[in-house]
C-alpha cells in the first residue's frame, strides 16, 4: 500500500492536533500555514487530500485556496480532494467553500474516526 500523504493548511494549533490525531506509519501530513509555505510542499508532490482547517473563509485562505487550485491546472493534476474543518461551520458561505472545491465540511471538534472516514470516502470518489 502506498503511503497516504495529506497536507493541512492552517495557522492554528488544532493543526497539530489534526496531526497527532492522523500520525502513523502509513500516513504523511504535511502541514503549512501560510500561502507560500502551502505552494512550496504543495509543488513538490500532490497530497491525496487537504485538509483545510479555518473559521472562517478570510481572504487570505481563499487566495491560498485558489493559489492550489491555479498550481494544480498548470501541472496537469487533477483536482485534490479537499476537507474544510471549522469551529464556524454556520457561518460559513458554503457556495464560496464548495466553489473553492472543498467537497466535505467537518465542524470542531473533530474526531479521529469522522475524519478518517471523510478522507477515505474522498480518495475512494477520486480514484
Amino acid at each position: 500500500m502506498n503511503q497516504l500523504r495529506l497536507m493541512v493548511i492552517s495557522d492554528d494549533p488544532v493543526a497539530t492536533s489534526i496531526d497527532r490525531m492522523l500520525h502513523t506509519p502509513e500516513v504523511e501530513i504535511v502541514v503549512a500555514g501560510s500561502v507560500n509555505e502551502s505552494l512550496e510542499a504543495f509543488g513538490l508532490r500532490q497530497p491525496d487530500v487537504l485538509i483545510c482547517d479555518v473559521d472562517l473563509l478570510d481572504d487570505e485562505r481563499c487566495l491560498q485556496m485558489r493559489s492550489l487550485r491555479a498550481l494544480e491546472i498548470n501541472r496537469g493534476w487533477n483536482a485534490t480532494p479537499a476537507i474544510l474543518v471549522s469551529g464556524s461551520i454556520k457561518d460559513l458561505d458554503f457556495n464560496q467553500a464548495i466553489a473553492m472545491g472543498f467537497r466535505r465540511f467537518l465542524a470542531r471538534p473533530i474526531e479521529r474516526d469522522r475524519l478518517m472516514s471523510a478522507i477515505t470516502s474522498l480518495i475512494s470518489l477520486s480514484n
